[in-house]
Formats: C-alpha cells, structure tokens, sequence
C-alpha cells in the first residue's frame, strides 16, 4: 500500500533542519519501499508490503475470521427461514457482512496507520534527536483531497490558499466552526483529512487568518499551499508531472538572479559566499531539493 508522510514544521525559520536526502535512507531502514521525497517540506512518499509492520497479513486473517462467523450465524439463521423469505433473508445477510467487513477494515487500516505514524516519529527521534510531529496518509486520501480543491484556487502574490492537513484529532467537519477565521473574507472547505482556504492578500487582516498561528488546532495540522497539495496528489515523482516544473523557491530564485545560479547553502566548489554565483542550473536544482 501507499502512503505519505507529512511531517511538520521541519525546516522553517532554521528550526528543526533535515535534509530530505538523508530521511531516505532513514526509511529505508525500517523496511518501506520506493522511498522518495518531494521539496524540503517534508513530504515523504513510501510502500509497505502485506506483510510489514501492523495492519499486515495477520489482521487482513482476523477480519476474515470474523467474516467467516458471521457467516455461520448467518446460515443458521437462514435455516430457520421458509422458502419464501428465504431470498430476503440472504440478500439482508450479505448486506450486513459486506458492512460489517468494510468496518473491520476500516477500523485495522486506522490502526495500521497510527502504528506506522509511531514507527515515523520514533524513528526521526532516533536519527535527528528531534521531536517531529507525523502526519501518515494513505495516498488516496491524498489524491481525494488534492480532487477537493476549486480549479480555480491559485496560489499567487494577490491570492493566498492553502491546504491544511488535519490529524485526526480534530478531522471532523466541525472544526470550521472552531478556526478563528472571519468567513466574510475568506472561503474555507472541509473534506475527510484537510481544511481548504483561500482568500485575497487584500483581505488577509480582516480574514483574521494570522490568529491560527496562535491557537490550539494550529498544532493540529500541517499546512501546504495548494500547488504543493494539488501536485502531491498526482505523482510521487515530480518529474514524471513536468519536467520543466520549478518550486515556489526556484522561481523566486530565479526572477531574482537569473536562470542559471546557485543560491545561498549550495556546497558545490565555488559557491562558498552568500553571493550567487553564475554556475550551472543543476547546482541551484540540488539546493531547492534540500540537498545541500
């Protein structure tokens, strides 16, 4: 199954700094596959296989015990019943194994989330010595709530939306109603593990957007704007979107010094000063990479 990793507040005001080069290697460690990452955000992109870790072969075996004694009851039930409603009484039986099924693995799939969020955390500690809030999704959610955004949502120096992905905590619809935000000015969506919003720059104060930072669902939650959110829902593999793609970062970057540049932090051979330097592209690439 696929799943991605949303950590938060890593890299951000120089606090809690990791390089997305080596949480790769840290994955792989505990036995994920295809371990990628996407910016230095911290968006990590792993498999596990039916057999790793909770929620593997042997939980998939106890649902299907209990399918199996559900059946039984079911057919002694069906015993009971005369000819004529004997149709009835097996097509309300199947009803209620399939939802009793779905349950049972919706609730074992939550479960073998929380534990793969735990193996996370427990693993950043061990290898960074910091304390990192994990956020485990499996990748159609992610894809479901990319699908969630307005074709129309931008994200631009007059219009601010972002995605807030929620912790289970407080997925719920009715934390719209606890945000601090003045709904005349801003639009705000609820779907399954996010809240959506977007507003006008010009409107930013009157919003009352910045007293999220200072509340109690800030911590919460993990924020993306929505070309990152849109775009995490699509491909694992940035390139394999467009090869021309160039992050938020890069672009800035770029309208700044030029094309062709290497910004500050690079360790390649001459980028050694906190003045850009005229050197090749894929030098400036590994930094906004986070692989510096």
């Amino acid at each position: 199954m696929k799943y991605i990793a949303l950590l938060r507040g890593i890299n951000v005001g120089g606090k809690n700094m990791i390089s997305m080069k080596a949480i790769v290697p840290m994955f792989e460690s505990m036995g994920f596959k295809e371990v990628s990452t996407y910016i230095n955000t911290g968006n990590i992109f792993f498999e596990v296989d039916g057999s790793g870790g909770s929620g593997g072969s042997g939980e998939t075996k106890a649902i299907d015990k209990v399918d199996d004694s559900n059946a039984s009851i079911a057919n002694g039930e069906n015993d009971r019943t005369d000819e004529t409603g004997q149709a009835f009484a097996n097509n309300k039986t199947d009803k209620a194994k399939a939802s009793d099924k779905a349950d049972a693995r919706s609730e074992t799939q939550e479960t073998h989330t929380l534990a793969l969020t735990e193996r996370i955390y427990e693993g950043l500690q061990d290898a960074f010595n910091l304390d990192i809030p994990v956020l485990v999704k499996e990748m159609d959610e992610i894809k479901a709530i990319a699908d969630a955004i307005p074709a129309d949502w931008t994200n631009k120096e007059n219009v601010k939306s972002d995605v807030a992905y929620l912790f289970p905590s407080i997925d719920s619809p009715d934390v719209v109603e606890a945000l601090p935000f003045t709904s005349d000015y801003i639009r705000i969506i609820y779907t399954k593990g996010a809240l959506l919003w977007s507003l006008n720059m010009t409107d930013y104060s009157k919003s009352r957007l910045n007293k999220l930072v200072g509340s109690k669902l800030y911590a919460s939650m993990t924020v993306r704007n929505v070309n990152t959110a849109s775009l995490l829902g699509i491909a694992k593999d940035i390139s394999e979107i467009d090869p021309d793609y160039k992050s938020e970062k890069e672009q800035m970057i770029h309208r700044k010094y030029g094309e062709k540049t290497c910004f500050i932090g690079c360790k390649c051979s001459t980028g050694r000063t906190f003045k850009p330097k005229p050197l090749v592209r894929r030098c400036c690439q590994n930094f906004i990479n986070g692989r510096e």
